[in-house]
């Protein structure tokens, strides 16, 4: 049985990487997706994509909050594309990456 703590070190050592999805996850520990998909969730009570998500937020805003420009955040916290991270910062934090430090 695969481990909740396995997956999340997994994931906290590579979170820089754009392309961290279940599926590379699954590959790397050679776990069957879906049983790792339910096994996360009963764990962690949330989806992967939903941790993903906060967690890629929370380093984003913590770097920010250090004075990390915008886009040197968003290459850390896994987003390629400065605009698309941006977004989802706002959706996520209701504020921009920018206003982070103000």
């Amino acid at each position: 049985m695969i481990k909740g703590k396995q997956v999340i070190r997994f994931t906290k050592e590579r979170l820089h990487e754009e392309d961290l999805s279940l599926y590379l996850v699954a590959e790397n520990m050679y776990v069957n997706y879906s049983y790792l998909s339910r096994t996360f969730k009963e764990v962690t009570g949330e989806s992967y994509s939903d941790y993903m998500l906060r967690l890629r937020m929370e380093k984003a805003k913590e770097l920010l909050a250090q004075g990390i420009k915008v886009y040197d955040a968003a290459g850390q916290a896994g987003y390629k594309h400065v605009n698309y991270f941006s977004k989802s910062f706002q959706k996520y934090g209701g504020m921009k990456p920018s206003d982070v430090n103000k």
